[in-house]
C-alpha cells in the first residue's frame, strides 16, 4: 500500500525553505527601510535570496512533474509557488529600482523640471488652438516631473543635523518668492498678458540657466 501511495516529503521540505526565503527578504527590507542607506548592499543581500529562492521553486515544480501523487492539487502548488516567487521579485525588483535611482545623479531630473516650468508660459501665449492648448498643459502636468529628484536633492545638500530644518526654510523663501510674483503677475497681466507670459518665461529661462550653471548635485 505505501508503494501505491507513496509520500514525498521533499514537497514539506521545499515550501519550507520557500517560505524561510520569504521571511529573509522581507527581514532585509524592513531593515533597509528602517537604516535607508548602504542601498547597493541591501539590494545584494534580496538579489541573493531571490536566487536561492528561483533555486527552490525551480525544484518544487520538477518534483510536481516526477510525482505521481502531490500533497493536495497540483495546479494549487503552482499558484502557492507563482505567488510565493511574486512577492519575493516584486521586493527585490523595489529595492534594485531604488539603488539604481540613487546611483544617478539628481540635477538632470530638476533641470528637465526647470525647463518645463520655462516653456509653459510661453506655449500658453502661442496656443491659438484647442491641440496647442492641450500640448500646454501636458506640459504643465511634466512640471511635476522632477518634484520628487528635487525635494531629495534639497534633503542630500542640507546639513545632517539640520535637514528637517533646511526644508522648512527652503519652501517659506520659495513661498514669498512666489508670493510677490504673483502680485507682479497681476501688475503685469494688466498692462498685457503676453508681457505677464514673457516675464515668466525670462524669469523661468534666468532661473533655469542657473541652476544648470551653478547648480549643485550629489550622486546618491
Amino acid at each position: 500500500m505505501k508503494f501505491l501511495l507513496p509520500k514525498e516529503p521533499a514537497f514539506s521540505e521545499n515550501f519550507q525553505k520557500m517560505s524561510a526565503t520569504l521571511t529573509d527578504i522581507t527581514g532585509v527590507f524592513r531593515e533597509f527601510a528602517r537604516d535607508f542607506r548602504d542601498f547597493e548592499s541591501y539590494w545584494r543581500k534580496a538579489k541573493d535570496i531571490e536566487h536561492r529562492a528561483d533555486g527552490i521553486a525551480h525544484d518544487i515544480i520538477s518534483l510536481i512533474n516526477k510525482s505521481f501523487i502531490t500533497p493536495f492539487d497540483r495546479e494549487d502548488i503552482y499558484q502557492l509557488i507563482h505567488e510565493y516567487d511574486d512577492i519575493i521579485d516584486l521586493l527585490e525588483s523595489t529595492l534594485h529600482n531604488i539603488y539604481l535611482y540613487d546611483m544617478t545623479t539628481k540635477k538632470p531630473f530638476v533641470l528637465i523640471t526647470f525647463v518645463n516650468f520655462t516653456v509653459f508660459p510661453l506655449f500658453l501665449l502661442f496656443s491659438h488652438s484647442f491641440w496647442m492648448m492641450v500640448i500646454a498643459f501636458v506640459i504643465r502636468g511634466l512640471k511635476e516631473f522632477g518634484e520628487p529628484t528635487r525635494k531629495a536633492l534639497i534633503m542630500d545638500l542640507a546639513p545632517e543635523d539640520q535637514k528637517a530644518g533646511m526644508f522648512g526654510l527652503y519652501y517659506l523663501i520659495r513661498d514669498i518668492i512666489v508670493s510677490g510674483a504673483a502680485f507682479a503677475g497681476g501688475f503685469l497681466w494688466q498692462l498685457s498678458p503676453a508681457v505677464n507670459l514673457l516675464a515668466a518665461t525670462a524669469c523661468g529661462l534666468i532661473g533655469t540657466l542657473y541652476f544648470a550653471l551653478k547648480g549643485r548635485d550629489l550622486k546618491g
